[in-house]
């Protein structure tokens, strides 16, 4: 196993231990994988740029408890080439990795299962900007682009929540109000086993305890998110403002915002921006928000950024 020394910071005192790949450099079997790859290879151009790259910021996702762990460097290897293949399911990943040769070489013959897949997934959204900016600024000083010409475009994006079960400020405040005489309810029940839910409790109410308790936090976010839409909208001049009872929220995303999506289907969603390079192949910044048309949006992809020309749609 390698030893790799961790981030400094609570919780990361200890190294992160690695586990070493199952197929080693010079073995029969590494051999006879290497030499069906081509020279050319989209995994062996893969492995060559993250050459270049820090994944110390990778790395301190990693506590350094537990089992070894998978070589993270090799983990994003194999979620980059899935990617560029169209595959984005963890599941599918942990697969692939025991059926494609490609993957097998950039894992270096490890096979992880579907629970690592799913958390490298979930650790790659806090390294991702910074692994980002990195590709950039090593493009940029290798002279593959100036990164000063970019096109800025967006696109909306469907929320992980229903567009049929969405509220107006009344029908929240009732929920919220049942749900909180639901959790002080459960707080004073006798200890386990406790009584079934009652038949007569709505469809919308959480069956356990412990889901009563999780639904009360979420519809208290969409209580807060819907007091500073309902403050925005009486903020805007008479004849701007929407009437009070047609605001709704998602309860299960109350942050995104409702709109109409490339379907024109009227739903939660939120508005994607790429910044792209119009020298190279690069995306220079990206950003997300929960808003539905582009409308002053441009200024907080630049900052921070030497583009100087900048192509744009009317929006």
């Amino acid at each position: 196993m390698s030893v790799v020394p961790a981030a400094a910071g609570p919780g990361r005192a200890r190294p992160v231990v690695l586990r070493p790949p199952s197929l080693q450099p010079g073995s029969a079997d590494w051999r006879a994988l290497d030499e069906r790859l081509d020279a050319g290879h989209l995994a062996r151009r893969i492995a060559a740029a993250l050459g270049g790259l820090d994944l110390r910021p990778l790395l301190d996702a990693y506590a350094g408890r537990g089992r070894a762990a998978y070589p993270p460097g090799r983990l994003l290897a194999a979620v980059l080439y899935e990617a560029h293949q169209g595959h984005h399911s963890p599941a599918l990943w942990c697969r692939h990795a025991r059926e494609c040769e490609p993957l097998r070489w950039l894992l270096g013959g490890l096979t992880p299962g579907r629970s690592c897949w799913y958390d490298f997934r979930d650790r790659l959204p806090d390294v991702v900007l910074e692994l980002a900016r990195q590709a950039v600024a090593l493009a940029v000083a290798g002279g593959f682009t100036p990164g000063s010409r970019a096109a800025i475009d967006g696109t909306t994006v469907a929320a992980n929540a229903t567009r049929h079960k969405l509220l107006g400020e009344a029908p929240l405040a009732a929920r919220l109000g049942r749900l909180q005489e639901a959790v002080a309810a459960d707080r004073t029940r006798p200890a386990p086993p406790a009584p079934p839910t009652p038949p007569a409790t709505p469809a919308w109410l959480a069956a356990t305890a412990a889901g009563r308790l999780r639904q009360l936090a979420r519809y208290q976010h969409a209580d807060a998110q819907m007091a500073q839409r309902q403050q925005r909208n009486r903020a805007k001049r008479k004849s701007k403002r929407t009437p009070a009872e047609k605001i709704l929220i998602s309860p299960g995303d109350p942050e995104a915002v409702l709109g109409r999506d490339k379907e024109k289907v009227f739903r939660p969603l939120y508005n994607v921006q790429l910044l792209a390079d119009l020298d190279s192949p690069l995306v220079l910044g990206y950003g997300v928000a929960a808003r539905p048309n582009d409308a002053g949006l441009l200024g907080g992809l630049l900052a921070g950024r030497a583009v100087t020309v900048v192509v744009a749609d009317s929006a």
